[in-house]
C-alpha cells in the first residue's frame, strides 16, 4: 500500500460487496481524497449487503447512482446517465439510457463488477440450463450430467465463499 499511487480521485465501478471493499480500501491509500462508487442502478438495487453499504457510507465513499461507464480518457470517466425502467428477471428495475452523459474526475478507476459464468461451457458438456443460463441441479447439486456437480458462483451467480461452501456440503 505504501507504494500504491492512485491519485486523489478514485472511481470504483460496481455495486456488490467487492466494490464496497475496494472503495473502502481505496479511502485508506495515502493521497486519495475522493472515492466515488459508480453504479448503473440506485443504492436500493445494489447487490451488496446492507452492512457493506453502511460501512462504505460511514467511511465517506460517495455513491453516484444511475451511471453506466463508457470510457476513460485524460483523467475523466465518461458515463451514460441512466433512469430506472421496467423490472428485469431478478425483479430489479433495469437501467435505461437517457441519452445524456457526464464526466467524473478519475485519477484511477477500479472495476469491481460481477462476472458471469460461461454457459457455453455448460452447453458444450451437455448440462441442462435454466432460462438464465445457469446449470439445473438437484438438491445434492448434481447437474443433468451424472456425477457432475455445480456449486458456488457457477450455480447461483455472484455469491459469498460461505454460500459456495454450503453448496459443496449439500
Amino acid at each position: 500500500p505504501k507504494t500504491l499511487k492512485l491519485g486523489k480521485d478514485v472511481v470504483v465501478i460496481g455495486g456488490g460487496n467487492t466494490a464496497m471493499d475496494a472503495a473502502r480500501a481505496a479511502k485508506r491509500i495515502e493521497g486519495v481524497e475522493n472515492v466515488r462508487l459508480v453504479y448503473r442502478r440506485t443504492k436500493r438495487y445494489m447487490p451488496a449487503n446492507e452492512e457493506e453499504l453502511a460501512l462504505a457510507l460511514e467511511d465517506g465513499v460517495e455513491f453516484m447512482e444511475l451511471l453506466a461507464p463508457v470510457g476513460v480518457k485524460d483523467g475523466v470517466l465518461t458515463c451514460k446517465v441512466m433512469e430506472l425502467g421496467a423490472p428485469d428477471a431478478s425483479g430489479r428495475r433495469s437501467p435505461a439510457d437517457t441519452g445524456k452523459t457526464v464526466g467524473i474526475l478519475a485519477s484511477a478507476v477500479i472495476t469491481a463488477v460481477g462476472e458471469l459464468v460461461d454457459s457455453a461451457l455448460f452447453k458444450a458438456n451437455g448440462l441442462e440450463l435454466d432460462k438464465r443460463g445457469k446449470a439445473v441441479v438437484s438438491e445434492s447439486m448434481e447437474s443433468s450430467v451424472k456425477n457432475l456437480y455445480v456449486v458456488g458462483d457457477a450455480r447461483r451467480g455472484p455469491a459469498t465463499v460461505v454460500e459456495a461452501i454450503a453448496d459443496a456440503t449439500a
